[in-house]
């Protein structure tokens, strides 16, 4: 379960219903860039079959994704917070929303 605001500085994480859905693309294409390039590398460079790489980078595919969970996330919000900073403020009363 995610913190609805950052006990630091009020941040408010989900600024609508869906917000994140954005940070899926973030995570499936570091995923789809770095096994794409393992697969390449591995096969091609390193001559491994495809046999004994299946498994190896379907674990790879299920595991990394539940660890950059959070980080696609953090990155999501980052740049949501850089490209349209309207609404990142801290809240000026603790009851009022940003």
């Amino acid at each position: 379960m995610m913190h609805e605001r950052c006990p630091h500085c009020s941040l408010k994480y989900e600024r609508d219903p869906g917000y994140f859905l954005g940070s899926t693309y973030i995570n499936y294409g570091f995923m789809s860039i770095s096994v794409m390039t393992a697969y390449f590398a591995l096969h091609y460079g390193a001559e491994i079959s495809n046999e004994r790489l299946t498994i190896p980078l379907l674990i790879y595919c299920i595991v990394m994704p539940i660890f950059l969970f959070r980080y696609a996330r953090a990155w999501w919000i980052a740049m949501d917070c850089y490209c349209d900073p309207v609404g990142f403020g801290v809240p000026s009363e603790p009851g009022k929303e940003t």
